[in-house]
């Protein structure tokens, strides 16, 4: 009888430590399960941040792009103003093509569980040239995964060459205000744009691939010019994206293909002008009043 006991003790205490060791088990199994899970949630949200973070360089390119097309309308200003020998500076169009690619950066992302958050972009436009120009600084970006409850933030730097022939337009229209060459046909519109077909025609670098398409009197003391850079089939440097019902030069199926400026200056009488002037004097006998008639 007491043999029997004991081989029923034995027993018992064998499916206990057998039950014990089952659970210890599962259990384990389960929590690398869930390492395993998580790990892979994490470096799945860092793959994503890093193909967000690629997809921002990218768009940065277009959004330049995209600016300089919209600056060049006004004149390469926020808001539209007279050119003249002194103004606008290259440093102060700089300074406008900074606030409208600003302007036009992403400020926030949502997909899924994922938001991304950026902060004010700090970033400089240098180092143009006649094809491309240099947008470069950084901008801080947080990504936040809501699911996993986890974060990157980067300070992101930002280093982009942006292919465009907008400083080579704007060189141009300066040229024309600046250089004393024209400041005598600045006020006959015909003579100036012959002057500058015949200087681009004897490969003078400042106006060679380039079209002035338009320039006439607005009215009788305003100038208009219309300055535009096509891209030839063969390069890709002055790609301009157009929008919906913006007209297209080549091709209707062709979305990139230019940039234009358009800027307007006022005719002015200088000191050296000879004045014209046509008046009469009469007399009103019944008065005896002089009067001075300008007809």
């Amino acid at each position: 009888m007491k043999g029997q006991v004991w081989a029923y003790a034995f027993v018992g205490i064998t499916l206990i430590l057998t039950s014990l060791f089952l659970l210890r088990l599962n259990m384990g199994y389960n929590v690398e399960r869930n390492i395993v899970t998580v790990e892979g949630k994490l470096l799945s949200f860092s793959n994503q941040a890093e193909l967000l973070l690629k997809s921002f360089d990218q768009s940065l390119y277009f959004i330049s792009q995209r600016a300089a097309f919209e600056l060049g309308k006004t004149g390469g200003l926020e808001y539209e103003d007279f050119w003249t020998p002194d103004y606008p500076k290259i440093q102060t169009i700089e300074d406008e093509l900074v606030r409208r690619i600003k302007r036009n950066m992403p400020k926030s992302y949502e997909k899924g569980s994922i938001s991304v958050n950026f902060d004010e972009a700090e970033i400089d436009v240098n180092d143009h040239a006649s094809t491309q120009f240099f947008v470069r600084g950084s901008r801080y970006i947080s990504f936040y995964d809501e699911g996993i409850d986890a974060r990157i933030s980067v300070d992101h730097k930002i280093d982009s060459i942006i292919d465009s022939n907008y400083f080579k337009l704007l060189n141009a229209g300066r040229a024309i205000m600046e250089d004393s060459h024209f400041e005598d046909i600045l006020s006959n519109p015909g003579a100036l744009v012959n002057e500058l077909y015949n200087l681009k025609g004897s490969g003078d670098p400042r106006f060679v691939g380039l079209d002035f398409n338009r320039i006439a009197n607005i009215d009788e003391n305003i100038v208009e010019i219309t300055i535009v850079g096509y891209c030839p089939h063969s390069d890709a440097y002055c790609l301009a994206p157009l929008k919906p019902g913006e007209p297209s030069s080549i091709n209707a199926l062709i979305p990139y293909e230019y940039v234009e400026l358009r800027f307007k200056y006022k005719k002015e009488i200088t000191g050296d002008d000879e004045l014209e002037f046509d008046f009469g004097l009469t007399v009103d006998p019944g008065s005896v009043t002089f009067k001075v008639v300008c007809p």
